[in-house]
């Protein structure tokens, strides 16, 4: 029967790749005449974004996924297997598969036949198109990254399929983007460093594009971190439109509010509130300068070498201040610190990993 449903499968995407009608109810192949799931996701107009961003199943579910593009451009949507990054690559190993095909990308669909991660594809689905594909979930558990492999798509359209025994079922939509400069390469460019108004901060917060996966929100009013995300950047639209009145939205999952400064306790040895000394820029991220009392201090966050968890240095100098200096870290159930208490012994640099939790 796994032969018949793969060819099922496989006959599904080339008929919608060609062009045809949109797949509407059928009757589903041999065996999913009672099915565990109806999932159904769609492009989102203009945003190059899928409107699912993950969905959950158990091992073996029985799945029925319906493809919409309501879009004016084509697109894909290819389930791909976790692979030796268990997932966290987002399907990238397939879409660099597709731009080595290079001239032959259109002729094949913008789809790398045989690769080895490719586990459903719906092929390519023109404007105004749909496909139906029929599938049983793996029997391993993990994170199953979806793409579409359109050229210059990939950044903006993945999401996962989440196979696990122990979390429920379901799906995470994402919203409607109202930025309509969203997908401009100006606000696709990372990393990127925005003075923007922002939720839980003050007036000068500055929100920071690490890379395409994590970014955080920092303080100038208070010097000091407000809050670390994962997913998507900010939709800055509500602040624009209100030539200022607004706030941006974050568009991704909280990993840490950090609740006071990891200087606390030196903070709290002075009256002096700190003073924010402005930032500088190397490689597109910022280093943050203040001072308090006899203290400078220079905070930079920048991603770890592959990109999958933050490094955050802390330089401290002074001439007349009192070591040594302990700098308390906070940690959550969503992101771990490396070393929630560390101490400088006099004027030096002090820095600790920020690595987000996966869910097993």
């Amino acid at each position: 029967m796994a032969y018949h449903l793969k060819l099922r499968v496989t006959l599904l995407a080339m008929v919608a790749f060609l062009g045809s009608q949109p797949i509407q109810a059928q009757n589903p192949p041999a065996g999913f005449e009672k099915i565990d799931q109806n999932i159904v996701i769609s492009a989102i107009r203009t945003q190059m974004k899928y409107d699912v961003q993950s969905f959950t199943v158990k091992p073996g579910a029985k799945i029925k996924l319906t493809f919409r593009n309501p879009d004016e451009l084509p697109h894909n949507l290819i389930i791909c297997t976790p692979g030796a990054s268990k997932g966290q690559d987002k399907g990238a190993e397939l879409v660099n598969a597709v731009l080595a095909l290079g001239a032959k990308g259109a002729e094949l669909g913008w789809q790398p036949q045989s690769h080895p991660r490719m586990l459903h594809s719906s092929g390519m689905i023109q404007p105004g198109k749909e496909a139906v594909l029929w599938f049983q979930a793996p029997a391993k558990e993990g994170k199953y990254p979806y793409v579409c492999t359109y050229p210059g798509h990939f950044t903006l359209m993945n999401g996962v399929m989440n196979v696990s025994r122990r979390a429920a079922v379901g799906i995470v939509r994402g919203k409607q983007r109202s930025d309509p400069f969203y997908t401009t390469p100006s606000m696709r460019q990372r990393p990127q460093v925005k003075r923007i108004f922002m939720p839980e901060a003050g007036p000068a917060a500055i929100a920071v594009a690490v890379n395409d996966d994590l970014h955080y929100c920092w303080d100038a009013g208070e010097c000091r971190l407000r809050y670390i995300w994962r997913g998507d950047f900010i939709d800055g639209w509500n602040v624009w439109k209100g030539n200022g009145n607004g706030l941006a939205s974050i568009e991704g999952e909280i990993l840490l509010r950090e609740d006071t400064s990891p200087l606390e306790n030196l903070l709290s040895q002075h009256s002096e509130n700190p003073k924010f000394l402005g930032y500088s820029i190397a490689n597109g991220l910022p280093s943050f300068r203040w001072k308090t009392n006899n203290f400078h201090v220079e905070e930079t966050i920048k991603p770890t070498p592959d990109g999958k968890a933050l490094s955050r240095s802390f330089d401290i100098k002074s001439v007349k201040g009192t070591y040594p200096i302990t700098l308390k870290f906070q940690s959550s159930e969503k992101l771990s610190v490396s070393g929630e208490s560390q101490t400088l012994k006099g004027p030096g640099r002090l820095t600790v990993t920020m690595t987000p939790r996966h869910d097993p």
